[in-house]
């Protein structure tokens, strides 16, 4: 049985001196360990706010592929943890997208408990939750469905508004296996960009390829699919009493039923949509 490494790999980025990943994963035999792909979340500034792309470092040029909310990756660089995704940005660009000023401090939150595949949807919690750490920083995803945890400022940009970043994720026990859905957001303390919409770290702990890009498309396909009309949580084409009730019954749920501002999960937020554009009717 491999021992559990410390709760964090470096307290610096990828490839600067206080990162320890290849010490860490010195600790796991090369049968146990997993080459993950090198492809980091991508925050820019598009009409004042914060953006998710995902660049790709195995690829020439390392492309960005804008507008990315969803982020597959797998435990395994150490035992039941990793430290991709990461976070990359890019510097000295011009209009919008606009680079962070120098010195902006970047922070995530989490936005919803740690839920758990079942081969159909997302709205499982399960027993594990799932811990982010850089150094001596650690949040734990809650428990509770619909609960934010505010996270902790992680980077900060360089002199061209740019940055390379990874934090550390650890599935905490009882470390079965499955694929797991982290839910984020990004903001910053420059006035100029508002909070990232929620986007998610589709994870997998030991199962199979197959069933974590059925997980990672549902949350394409489901979760991210445009809403028909807002309020109207029950999907029937107009936004009425019964949304109501369809937000209550499946409160805590992610959707999409209930689900009435299409925002990943469903709590008292649905209920105000609801009421702020009840008696719609959709096109």
């Amino acid at each position: 049985m491999l021992q559990e490494p410390a709760r964090h790999f470096g307290s610096g980025g990828r490839g600067t001196p206080g990162a320890c990943l290849a010490c860490l994963l010195g600790l796991t035999s090369a049968a146990n360990t997993l080459a993950q792909p090198h492809q980091d979340v991508t925050p820019i500034v598009v009409e004042g706010r914060i953006v998710t792309g995902r660049q790709d470092f195995e690829q020439p040029g390392n492309p960005v592929i804008p507008d990315v909310r969803v982020f597959p990756g797998f435990f395994g660089e150490v035992e039941n943890g990793t430290d991709d995704p990461g976070f990359s940005a890019p510097g000295n660009t011009v209009g919008d997208p606009r680079p962070f000023p120098a010195g902006t401090l970047l922070a995530f939150d989490i936005m919803d408990a740690l839920r758990k595949w079942d081969g159909a949807d997302f709205d499982s919690i399960p027993a594990e939750t799932m811990t982010v750490s850089l150094g001596a920083n650690a949040r734990t995803t809650p428990t509770m469905a619909g609960t934010m945890v505010a996270g902790f400022n992680f980077v900060a940009a360089g002199s061209t508004g740019g940055f390379h970043q990874h934090t550390n994720l650890f599935l905490d026990e009882p470390f079965s296996t499955g694929v797991y859905l982290l839910t984020l957001r990004l903001r910053c303390n420059w006035a100029g960009a508002a909070p990232s919409e929620p986007f998610y770290f589709v994870m997998n702990q030991n199962d199979t390829p197959e069933n974590a890009d059925a997980a990672a498309n549902y949350v394409r396909d489901v979760i991210l699919a445009p809403p028909a009309c807002p309020g109207d949580a029950d999907g029937s084409g107009a936004v009425n009493f019964a949304d109501v009730l369809s937000v209550l019954a499946n409160f805590g749920g992610s959707g999409p039923a209930g689900d009435a501002n299409h925002n990943g999960f469903v709590d008292f937020s649905d209920v105000l949509t609801v009421l702020a554009n009840f008696n719609a009717i959709c096109p």
